[in-house]
């Protein structure tokens, strides 16, 4: 992940829509050609982080490493992409995109998870729901 983090491509994109997100502003209209740049880092990272969630999901990265390290990047994120995640979902009739990073950003948010899942999770050392 630290790795991932260094690459000069993610943190292009991240320099790009950090503005955004560390503000209340929601994201400008990503249609007009002035903000080709804004949406294609928005989709750089949708699609980066889609594959976290997946990675995640499999037992492959450690969640609380990806909580700590970028949790509050892919929360804000999803949260000011949302309107756009789904007029996309409808545009290309694919209503399952993004689906994983949707998963990831519920159970970022979603608070504390019990000792017994957090057991059961460790046993089978990836995340249950």
């Amino acid at each position: 992940m630290q790795k991932a983090s260094l690459d000069p491509t993610y943190q292009m994109h991240l320099k790009t829509v950090r503005p955004f997100i560390y503000s209340s502003n929601p994201f400008p209209d990503l249609e007009s050609s002035e903000n080709s740049d804004l949406k294609d880092s928005i989709t750089f990272l949708l699609g980066y982080y889609e594959f976290v969630a997946v990675a995640l999901r499999s037992g492959i990265l450690s969640e609380p490493l990806i909580r700590s390290d970028q949790g509050y990047i892919m929360v804000h994120l999803f949260e000011h992409a949302i309107g756009s995640i789904k007029r996309r979902r409808i545009a290309t009739k694919q209503p399952k995109l993004y689906d994983q990073f949707e998963w990831l950003y519920n159970r970022l948010t979603a608070g504390k998870v019990s000792r017994w899942q957090r057991a059961l999770e460790w046993l089978a050392n990836r995340p249950l729901t």
